[in-house]
């Protein structure tokens, strides 16, 4: 039965379950090339000063913390070896 919509010859001596095959497998996309797919794995730009400055002060407050647990670790590791080299 020939495919009402399209009435090309190809379609005549296909089965409506063999035209549902074709057509499915012709309109069928790749789910990873889709924008939403894609945008998932990509940051978009920000031009507002105000998110570049929000995010430097993120770092510097990070950098503190990280420095105020290492720093007293390090003087102590280094007041621990120069009394085993003494």
């Amino acid at each position: 039965m020939p495919c009402i919509c399209n009435t090309e010859a190809e379609w005549g001596n296909l089965t409506n379950d063999e035209i549902i095959q074709i057509l499915v497998k012709e309109l069928t996309i790749d789910p990873s090339q889709t924008t939403v797919e894609r945008s998932k794995r990509e940051s978009r730009q920000d031009p507002r000063v105000s998110s570049a400055n929000m995010g430097r002060l993120a770092i510097a407050v990070i950098l503190i913390i990280l420095a105020a647990v290492i720093i007293p670790d390090l003087i102590t590791l280094w007041r621990a070896l120069n009394r085993w080299r003494n």
